[in-house]
């Protein structure tokens, strides 16, 4: 069933030709089907033969021409495959053997068999409409000739149960249900048209849902024994899954490693489902001991402060190893697309090869992959940019004046390079990034996760710059209450495209200062948000650069619906309660039937946002409100677990402008109404207080 759906849909039935006989055969089952070697036209029988064999002529000959036909016919003569059609008014002395059983099997009780032979073609069979495969897949369950149910027993119309190795999998059936309705409803007869689209999708409900009732069996069939069922949601595993990490942080201080420790457990969290913790020393150093603390501590020649930052380091090494080998409790749908594991990020200078080496110590004979990430630079400007944003107001200098709180921290750094060695060791695992990814150094770096927390990276920076996201404007499905499609606007959706566009002139390509800057732009390929953009206007700077030049990117289309596509919350929960109860429960993990889930969205937007996080430009992005409300969840450090509830409005921009530390986004919102535009216009979703879509 899966062979003949694959060829019907996707590669078509040219290329499904040569083997439609054994597909056929497969479908219907041996106790139906049997292939046999003919020559001539000896053994046709007339009745049912005949009709059905006129017809294929005839379609033989509209098809392919008179000449064809008589070719055709030529090679059935000369040892053409036949299909035989058994119908047993007893049952058989023996079952055939499956594909490729040579003859026709003889019968095991008087009275013989009726046979009706069709000297066919695959090319016939291809070409055949899908109402006579539908009658000859739901043959043991409907009548047909003369009134006799075929795999009845004699006398009844009551079908025989077939034998085990009969049983075709639910997979199977509910693909074929897909293309020609349930085996358990009258046949299409032959030249019918099937049911298509809307109609037809909705004859499938509940046959195509996580925790289906599928019941397309043939009559008197019994599904397979499965004593261990794959259970995908609703139970609680005891192990983790995934392989558990740990990154310790290299570097002098103000050298942006903090940064980057949060900035990579928010991705590896959000884009990898790892669960991931930071454990920084300067935060342990600060509940133990109080968080004055002047440069002298920090000192190597300063036993006391040497024993009490090793203390810490201790402290910060046991609590990391038991947050590695705990459980993790997460029930159900929650664990889907966890792979990554646990994570600890152990965030110090770790600036001496001592150091390294018990942090190696520790670890050792654990099941952990140990990965050093050092931040490097001798950029004195960076440095003391680093200082003035992140340091002097710190938790350190709260009763200190800015340029002593300055002075001090620039002695502290003076005391780490008495001792500082750089990563050298061969026989560790690391990265080592100089000057904010200008040159990046790899050692024994290998499989999937190490390889992209390396990728990404090398893509962050310290280069503060705002990001704008705005949805598309008001389209007709939107006006309609629809989710999904790809409409175009109505006419407010068409003012809202001119006020962004004035928007993006005023606001966007002049910074606060009033001068020309570099910008760039982003949209789905979906024509409403393409057309959003056309009075956005593209000048050339003087050095050359083509403002918010448009990029159009499919991993920003708007998640897809499946067979709900194009209907409203109110169609989709009368006509798929089910799915509409599953999706209320879990909307990050729930994926609607043959339509797309968070998870998913997730998964294509993750190259992107390593893109975006290379960008050193202001970036707008024109969007859809699902992929929109994870790519903010995202950059405002927000768990993707509560992005699908998150409310991203038609008609208004969101600038989101990281603070001088650069590890989080200050928001503002500006509403551009040129037209009204309700919280309950368009796709009202009823998880939701205020709009839309997914």
């Amino acid at each position: 069933a899966r062979r003949w759906d694959a060829c019907s849909r996707g590669r078509g039935a040219r290329e499904a030709r040569p083997t439609m006989d054994g597909m056929i055969e497969d479908l219907v089952g041996d106790s139906i089907l049997r292939r046999e070697k003919r020559s001539g036209d000896a053994g046709v029988n007339s009745g049912v033969e005949a009709p059905l064999k006129q017809q294929q002529d005839r379609e033989q000959q509209e098809q392919h021409g008179q000449g064809q036909q008589q070719e055709q016919r030529q090679g059935m003569g000369d040892g053409g495959v036949g299909l035989t059609v058994m119908l047993p008014d007893a049952p058989l002395a023996e079952p055939p053997s499956r594909r490729g059983g040579a003859g026709v099997a003889k019968a095991g009780a008087p009275g013989g068999t009726q046979e009706v032979s069709t000297n066919t073609t695959p090319t016939l069979l291809a070409k055949a409409p899908p109402g006579a495969l539908n009658k000859s897949f739901a043959a043991l369950t409907h009548e047909d000739v003369d009134g006799v149910q075929p795999g009845a027993r004699p006398g009844t119309r009551e079908p025989v149960a077939p034998a085990a190795d009969e049983a075709f999998p639910a997979s199977a059936a509910a693909d074929h249900l897909s293309e020609h309705g349930s085996a358990g409803e009258p046949a299409t007869k032959v030249g019918s048209v099937p049911i298509k689209g809307a109609q037809r999708e909705r004859a499938l409900q509940g046959q195509h849902r996580r925790q289906s009732s599928f019941s397309g069996f043939p009559t008197g069939a019994t599904p397979p024994e499965n004593p261990t069922p794959h259970v995908s949601s609703g139970s609680e595993q005891k192990q983790d899954l995934g392989e558990k990490h740990v990154l310790a942080m290299v570097g002098l201080p103000a050298r942006g490693k903090s940064y980057m420790a949060q900035k990579l457990s928010h991705y590896l969290s959000f884009f990898h489902g790892a669960v991931v913790k930071v454990f920084n020393l300067g935060d342990y150093r600060r509940k133990l001991y109080g968080p004055e603390a002047q440069a002298s501590f920090f000192s190597p020649d300063n036993p006391d402060g040497v024993a009490k930052r090793a203390e810490c380091a201790r402290c910060a090494m046991k609590d990391m190893i038991d947050f590695l080998f705990q459980e993790s409790g997460i029930k159900g749908l929650a664990r889907k697309n966890v792979a990554s594991g646990r994570i600890g990020i152990f965030d110090a200078t770790n600036s001496t090869r001592e150091r390294r080496k018990w942090i190696s110590d520790q670890l050792d004979g654990l099941p952990v992959k140990l990965i050093f990430v050092e931040s490097y630079c001798d950029d004195k400007l960076t440095v003391k940019n680093n200082i003035w944003m992140s340091k002097v107001n710190n938790q350190d200098y709260k009763k200190v004046a800015e340029e002593s709180a300055y002075r001090d921290f620039k002695r502290r750094i003076e005391q780490y390079e008495k001792v500082y060695a750089t990563l050298e060791e061969s026989e560790l695992t690391w990265v080592k990034l100089i000057n904010s990814g200008q040159r990046v150094v790899i050692n024994n770096i290998h499989g999937f996760l190490p390889g992209r927390i390396v990728q990404f990276l090398t893509n962050i920076h310290a280069t503060h710059k705002p990001l704008y996201l705005t949805r598309h404007g008001q389209s007709e499905y939107n006006l309609a209450g629809k989710i999904g499609g790809d409409a175009g606007l109505t006419e407010v959706g068409r003012r809202y495209a001119v006020a962004l566009g004035r928007f993006a002139r005023e606001e966007i390509q002049h910074g606060p200062d009033g001068e020309q800057r570099r910008t760039r732009l982003w949209t789905s390929s979906m024509q409403r948000t393409i057309q959003t953009v056309t009075h956005i206007p593209h000048p050339k700077l003087r050095d050359g650069w083509v403002q918010m030049s448009h990029r159009v990117y499919r991993q920003l289309d708007e998640l897809y619906a499946g067979i709900c596509d194009g209907m409203t919350y109110a169609e989709i929960e009368e006509v798929y309660p089910d799915e509409f109860k599953h999706r209320q429960e879990d909307k990050l993990a729930y994926r609607y039937p043959r339509g797309e889930s968070y998870l998913d969205i997730i998964s294509r937007l993750e190259p992107l946002v390593h893109e975006m996080e290379s960008y050193r430009e202001p970036l707008l992005i024109v969007g859809h409100q699902a992929v929109l409300r994870l790519v903010y969840a995202y950059f405002a450090g927000i768990p993707r677990d509560e992005a699908p509830r998150l409310s991203i409005p038609l008609n208004t921009v969101i600038e989101l402008t990281p603070n001088v530390a650069g590890d989080k986004y200050a928001e503002k919102r500006t509403v551009l109404d040129p037209g009204q535009v309700g919280k309950n216009d368009g796709q009202q979703d009823p998880a939701l207080c205020d709009p839309p879509s997914h």
